[in-house]
């Protein structure tokens, strides 16, 4: 089967490393910057507990001739882009779009005009280098309602975990909750477990947290179960009194600090100087709260002040975090 995977970031260094040392024909399709002179580029990624692995793949940045599978792994904010460049070019090869965000289907399905295979990367990625990546817990959820599935899931199936039990929906909004105190991280440029014992920060991971549960309960979401996460206590948290529920925060945080080893997504982004997913994950969850008439002040101002750093480059100390969020 002829595989290309599109982008060679984080998840798409894991997927079209593990696709090609499960036997399959893969291609990787970067963007011009990251075009190896070669035409080929060496991919690795590093798992603690495992052997490093690597395969040597052909890079394009255009496509030449029609894949079997065409498998989308950029960030929400590039899925647009990504997606328009493969009109035309990919005839009916079935598409399976990986990525977090909750309204990112409708951009790629809008694009190419139909159905997709839709899914996100559970496991925690950082980007290395192109084609380089580190990775804890590799796994895949797929939509279990998609019909037909197309012949490369399986293929997916024979180079990493996948699930296909819990609706995406509800995968994709559990992903989003447990991401919203990355924000923190991002502004102060130090991964968040080293904010594990800072007051001010786990004061506002609650805040964070109790104003998405507000949202969800008003919106009739239930965020699909994470293992090692009491998915429902977090989901009360607005029910809770601001003290219950920051010891809620306190005891559930080392589920944000399961990949310490790891640096955080959007910090990720904002050292790269690239566009961060803020909107798409932080942003979906204040635009729902607005479209359901539940206020996100907090959610809302730190997404502002992530789009600051994202045009200036410049991150905060945490005192001034605690300036510019005020009294909320």
């Amino acid at each position: 089967m002829n595989i290309v995977v599109v982008g060679a970031g984080a998840v798409g260094s894991v997927i079209a490393t593990d696709l090609a040392r499960a036997g399959e024909e893969v291609t990787l399709l970067v963007r011009p910057a990251a075009l190896p002179e070669a035409g080929r580029l060496k991919t690795q990624v590093t798992e603690p507990g495992h052997e490093d692995r690597w395969a040597i793949l052909p890079a394009v940045s255009a496509l030449s001739e029609t894949p079997d599978l065409v498998i989308l792994c950029v960030k929400a904010p590039d899925l647009a882009a990504a997606t328009a460049s493969l009109v035309g070019l990919i005839g009916d090869a079935p598409v399976v779009a990986l990525h977090a965000a909750p309204e990112g289907d409708a951009t790629v399905q809008a694009a190419l005009g139909r159905p997709i295979t839709s899914g996100i990367f559970t496991g925690s990625a950082e980007y290395v280098a192109p084609g380089v990546a580190r990775v804890v817990a590799p796994a895949l959820a797929l939509d279990p309602g998609a019909v037909p599935a197309p012949a490369g899931v399986a293929a997916l199936a024979r180079a990493l975990p996948v699930a296909r039990t819990a609706p995406l929906t509800d995968v994709r909004w559990a992903h989003v909750l447990l991401s919203l105190p990355q924000a923190i991280s991002a502004l102060v440029n130090m991964p968040l477990a080293m904010l594990e014992d800072d007051r001010y920060a786990a004061g506002l991971s609650t805040t964070l947290l109790t104003e998405a549960a507000r949202v969800y309960a008003k919106a009739g979401i239930t965020p699909a179960a994470v293992p090692g996460v009491d998915m429902g206590k977090l989901r009360r948290l607005h029910t809770m009194p601001g003290i219950f529920a920051g010891r809620v925060v306190r005891q559930e945080m080392h589920i944000f600090h399961s990949s310490a080893t790891l640096i955080d997504p959007l910090l990720q982004s904002l050292r790269r100087q690239r566009p961060t997913e803020i909107d798409t994950l932080h942003g979906a969850v204040a635009r729902l709260g607005q479209q359901h008439g539940v206020p996100t002040p907090a959610l809302t101002r730190l997404s502002e002040l992530v789009h600051r750093i994202e045009g200036t480059g410049t991150f905060l100390p945490l005192d001034s975090v605690r300036q510019a969020m005020g009294r909320i």
